[in-house]
């Protein structure tokens, strides 16, 4: 895995090319690394200040385009649109024998606002996993996912803004409870809304008896 492979120095790009074609990559001091049977994956940013811009106003950027480039522009292909943003920037970064001998290119569409509450709640299971050493467990109500999400939510910081906010609004407040009541077992923390726009510190309640 070479992530963020566009910040990478041209030996490094050579070197890759050299992998691409032989599948071994011989080391200064001779030694050789076979990567015959390995799966090379590349990841990066190209295009996506250009992606973003297109996202928050489609009509805007097309019209700009146009009038900078001349292009034929389809205004109803949003797709095809897509993909010739990040191979006019591919093709500007790497050489045709370098993009050539990439047998897949993958454009990932960014982060909409319905798929952040699935990640909120993959990260909540995450968080219990690791309540399980305090014999606890953490219940966020409805009207906390929604704030967590309108404000985690961002287009163009994707997933790192919504860590960014559970970790000010759910884990901080979580983590202060745990230090004051420490020997606590068998508790479930429950994360309220509040209406001055913030996450209650969370509160706990005993679970009941069945």
């Amino acid at each position: 895995m070479f992530d963020e492979v566009e910040k990478a120095s041209q030996q490094v790009t050579q070197t890759l090319l050299s992998i691409f074609d032989n599948g071994i990559m011989t080391m200064a001091s001779g030694q050789t690394i076979d990567f015959r049977n390995a799966i090379i994956i590349m990841t990066g940013n190209l295009g996506a200040r250009e992606l973003y811009k297109f996202a928050e106003n489609q009509l805007y950027y097309f019209l700009r385009k146009f009038i900078h480039s001349f292009r034929n522009l389809r205004l109803s292909d949003r797709n095809s649109f897509v993909q010739d943003i990040v191979k006019e920037k591919l093709e500007k970064k790497f050489s045709p024998e370098f993009i050539n001998r990439i047998d897949d290119i993958i454009i990932f569409d960014w982060l909409k606002k319905d798929v952040i509450g699935q990640v909120l709640e993959l990260h909540v299971q995450q968080l219990n996993q690791r309540l399980e050493k305090h014999n606890a467990s953490l219940v966020i109500e409805d009207s906390a996912i929604d704030f967590l999400v309108s404000e985690g939510f961002n287009r163009q910081f994707g997933v790192r803004a919504l860590k960014r906010t559970l970790h000010k609004y759910l884990e901080v407040p979580l983590a202060e409870v745990l230090l004051k009541h420490p020997y606590e077992d068998g508790v479930t923390y429950v994360a309220k809304y509040t209406e001055n726009m913030c996450i209650e510190s969370v509160s706990s309640r005993n679970i009941p008896e069945e």
